[in-house]
């Protein structure tokens, strides 16, 4: 069996993020239910961006695809970015510098693989290695956004996980 998960996310970009609590991660969980096996996992699908007044960029950390499925080993075997309604992904090597101020266009690095501006990701050992039962992969994110007239916090992209079992 295999599992798909991910969310198209549905932020309202414009949110000072009076009302969100910024120290959790959002995680979806996927359970399928097949006979006679039982798929668990979580993966993590929204990622904290912010910049601050001095255009500092900080990304949200403890993120973990974590395995929880008593059939054994899985591994990643695609990821995907989707950009929400009003941002576009970028090229990590893209002129940030020159950008018009407050674009919504945002370049993002997974593990230090960089996604493509089509939201493609280059699965590299690091995040297509066999992740065991009970046992879990971080990942770390990095971004890059042009200058914005005041500070940012938003939901910028989803990361859609197609994980399967490991098929030795």
């Amino acid at each position: 069996g295999s599992g798909t998960g991910g969310s198209s996310g549905s932020g309202d970009s414009s949110d000072t993020g009076d009302n969100e609590n910024t120290g959790s991660s959002e995680n979806t969980m996927i359970i399928v239910d097949a006979e006679p096996t039982n798929f668990l996992v979580t993966v993590p699908i929204r990622i904290d961006v912010e910049m601050d007044a001095e255009g500092t960029i900080t990304t949200g950390d403890g993120y973990y695809v974590e395995n929880e499925c008593a059939m054994g080993p899985i591994l990643i075997t695609d990821i995907e970015v989707v950009a929400e309604t009003e941002w576009s992904l970028a090229d990590w090597d893209s002129d940030f510098h020159n950008m018009k101020a407050s674009s919504k266009v945002i370049a993002l690095t997974i593990n230090g693989v960089e996604v493509g501006a089509d939201g493609s990701v280059v699965m590299n050992d690091s995040l297509s290695s066999v992740i065991r039962n009970k046992e879990s992969k971080e990942l770390f994110f990095d971004a890059k956004l042009s200058a914005q007239k005041s500070a940012l916090q938003a939901n910028a992209a989803a990361v859609v996980f197609t994980v399967d079992f490991d098929k030795v």
